[in-house]
């Protein structure tokens, strides 16, 4: 009983090791992208700060963005608040179809021909 639970919490020790290390990755990276240099003395950094006394501000270029491209989550949204309508019609129809017919052919049976009774309607 001693080597099972031995080689049990070996097993779980090395698991939970490997997962904080695992989620310490992205913590490690961040913390390490907003290092301020100001405790290392031999960097050569240059002072950038103004006084506020002095007669001339540093000028700032503007940069202009490119256009933003949508995501596939915004052109799918988009596309779904567009046809709405036919989905829900297709939905209700399936349920109706599968209610009355059961099965996957009276869904799909029903689904099409409320939808095909819905573009008639529309025409």
């Amino acid at each position: 009983m001693k080597n099972l639970k031995a080689i049990l919490l070996i097993i779980l020790g090395s698991f939970f090791i490997a997962t904080g290390f695992a989620f310490a990755a992205e913590t490690a990276k961040k913390q390490l992208k907003g290092v301020d240099a100001s405790w290392n003395k031999t960097a050569s950094t240059p002072d950038m700060t103004v006084s506020p006394f002095s007669p001339k501000a540093p000028v700032v270029a503007k940069v202009e963005e490119p256009p933003k491209k949508p995501t596939a989550g915004e052109t799918v949204k988009k596309w779904v608040g567009e046809h709405k309508v036919q989905i829900t019609a297709g939905a209700i129809g399936a349920y109706v179809g599968f209610a009355l017919f059961g099965g996957i052919l009276g869904a799909l049976t029903g689904g099409l021909g409320l939808l095909l009774i819905l573009a008639i309607a529309a025409a």
